[in-house]
């Protein structure tokens, strides 16, 4: 998360997806969608799940070591369904695509790998806007630290220019103010300097020697 943040802030232009996030709409989602993969886990599937024939160096992604530890993990899931999610999401099509032999895929043809489809679905919903959600209060909380302790870091530094470069109010006095003092510039160690860097001196020496 503190990575995605930082890569975040590094590149300014991106945009979040989703930009608004509903966290508790899609959790209720998911909570609906594994509810309804809970009432298809019925006895045929669970006999035919441990039965499912994986591709060679795929078996780690079976979600249990053997069938003892399936049938503990099946009546917990059937007990409480909205408990099931991870196992939901391990039988879901769209992960047993990658690794499944081919002639298995025709075993998926029933009601509860369409609801483990959706279950796996509606957890990458989830998990964007929860990422969404963090980082925003991850930014307001950061901002606040920064102000309560009157505290500018270095990217602050670039982005305050950056966004004085992109304003047409101060634009024109910014540059005045810079090409005044300086009529040269060269950037060193020019593999370390990321686009929010170079977009401030190719604007700022537009026309001019850089």
């Amino acid at each position: 998360l503190v990575r995605a943040y930082r890569n975040w802030q590094r590149l300014p232009d991106v945009e979040l997806v989703p930009a608004e996030p509903d966290l508790l709409t899609t959790l209720r989602a998911l909570e609906q969608a594994s509810l309804a993969a809970g009432e298809l886990f019925d006895d045929e599937v669970r006999q035919l799940l441990p039965t499912l024939d994986y591709l060679k160096g795929e078996e780690s992604k079976r979600p249990f070591d053997d069938e003892l530890e399936f049938a503990h993990l099946a009546a917990h899931c059937a007990a409480s369904p909205a408990a099931g999610l991870s196992l939901w999401c391990a039988f879901a099509p769209e992960v047993l695509r990658t690794c499944l032999k081919k002639p298995q895929l025709r075993r998926l043809q029933k009601p509860f790998f369409a609801a483990c489809d959706a279950v796996h679905a509606a957890t990458c919903a989830a998990e964007q806007h929860l990422r969404t959600f963090l980082l925003l209060q991850m930014h307001a909380q950061l901002e606040r630290h920064k102000q309560d302790r009157s505290v500018l870091t270095f990217h602050d530094l670039l982005a305050r220019t950056r966004a004085s470069l992109r304003d047409p109010g101060r634009r024109d006095a910014l540059l005045a103010a810079i090409r005044a003092r300086h009529t040269v510039a060269l950037i060193d160690e020019f593999q370390d300097t990321d686009p929010l860097q170079y977009e401030i001196f190719a604007t700022a020496f537009a026309n001019r020697p850089l």
